[in-house]
């Protein structure tokens, strides 16, 4: 989820110590389902965030520079008329890599304007949508995705996370089964569903999901 997880990957300086732990503490209470931890649970919280903010910190220290978005410039601003969707489409995906989610939503926009078939364009516009909040718009334009290409299972899988941000589970549930039925190994979305099932109360589901995603996982 994008809501309260900020991109700590910027190529002009190095994320903090209290931006990392606090992207670690805001995963920890997305999986757990806890903001505050009971005191019986709260030291496996604690370690689990220290944990996380350990190896996300390793990773950050590991990553080389990717592809910049001034590699698609010349496409872009080529001759008159000479408008590439596909480089739009790409510089947007570099954007979205760099968390400048409004710059990605621009170049989305734009190679929709140019390719309004493009499935993915929808798609990756809804999902930078998703990052920066905006529920409402994500779930319109991964509609779109959908309507295009009923195959998707990333855009399924992405607007049962919008639908389950915006409060409507029963959707998200229904997004996230679809997206299973579509891959049967697609192990993120039994994660999700499986958080799901447990916010609604439905244990069992919630054990048997979590189960198939850890399988699945381990075999990737």
């Amino acid at each position: 989820m994008c809501r309260s997880i900020k991109t700590l990957r910027r190529p002009a300086e190095r994320a903090t110590d209290e931006e990392i732990r606090a992207a670690a503490l805001q995963f920890v209470r997305k999986i757990s389902g806890y903001r505050t931890p009971s005191k019986a649970n709260a030291d496996p919280f604690d370690s689990a965030v220290d944990e996380i903010a350990s190896v996300s910190s390793r990773l950050l220290g590991a990553l080389r520079p990717g592809a910049r978005p001034d590699a698609c410039e010349a496409a872009v601003n080529g001759e008159p008329g000479g408008q590439d969707a596909q480089a739009y489409f790409r510089r947007g995906n570099d954007y979205s890599n760099l968390g400048e989610y409004q710059l990605a939503i621009q170049d989305f926009t734009q190679t929709i304007s140019l390719d309004a078939s493009s499935s993915m364009a929808y798609n990756n516009r809804g999902t930078a949508y998703l990052c920066i909040g905006d529920f409402e718009s994500a779930v319109r334009d991964l509609r779109d995705a959908i309507r295009l290409d009923p195959e998707y299972r990333e855009a399924h899988h992405n607007r049962g996370l919008a639908n389950w941000e915006l409060g409507r589970l029963d959707d998200a549930i229904a997004d996230l089964t679809r997206a299973i039925e579509l891959d049967p190994g697609f192990w993120s979305a039994y994660r999700h569903r499986g958080i799901l099932h447990w916010l609604k109360g439905d244990e069992r589901a919630s054990f048997e999901d979590h189960k198939r995603g850890r399988e699945l996982r381990g075999t990737v």
